[in-house]
């Protein structure tokens, strides 16, 4: 059985491959089983309204997933860790996700410290190392490869946002010690 399964806290994620969709519903079906088995062996209830499937394939139609005899909804995209994961691989939905995030965080940040943010650089050094950084940089090593076009321009529009406003710009930050 080729399914692998792995789990943080109180969420977990199965990544079954397999060539057809014969055989991707029987292991689905089979790893399914199994967790099952061991969710009720250790008295933990899985709600399926919180879970989700997520296709990422050329099939057109991939297997009904069910848990406990109810469909289990499929999505184009599923959030795993804070990392919006869509059936693409191409992490548009997060970095939108992200930008979304941290302008609200710059606007919180805003109205705290003022429009100019003072004269006190280390202070904009700081808040930007602890909130805005933490979160551009978390889960970066899934999709970290060469970006395309339309990812450097949505990170370039986050940096953008960030810069204008008192904030270091991600380039300098990131060859930085301290």
């Amino acid at each position: 059985m080729r399914s692998y399964p792995r789990s943080y806290a109180d969420e977990f994620i199965i990544v079954i491959s397999k060539p057809t969709g014969t055989k991707l519903t029987a292991i689905a079906e089979a790893a399914l089983t199994k967790f099952q088995h061991w969710t009720d062996k250790h008295h933990l209830k899985v709600p399926t309204e919180k879970s989700a499937t997520i296709l990422i394939s050329r099939l057109v139609s991939g297997p009904r997933v069910k848990w406990n005899n109810q469909i289990i909804e499929r999505s184009t995209s599923l959030k795993y860790l804070r990392i919006i994961i869509d059936n693409k691989l191409n992490w548009a939905d997060h970095l939108i996700n992200m930008k979304t995030k941290l302008t609200h965080l710059h606007q919180k940040i805003s109205r705290i410290a003022g429009t100019n943010w003072g004269h006190n650089k280390d202070l904009r050094r700081r808040l930007y190392k602890i909130d805005a950084e933490r979160m551009i940089l978390h889960g970066t090593a899934a999709w970290a490869y060469r970006l395309s076009a339309r990812h450097s321009r949505l990170l370039n529009s986050i940096q953008g946002t960030l810069t204008s406003h008192g904030h270091i710009p991600l380039r300098q930050q990131k060859h930085s010690r301290s």
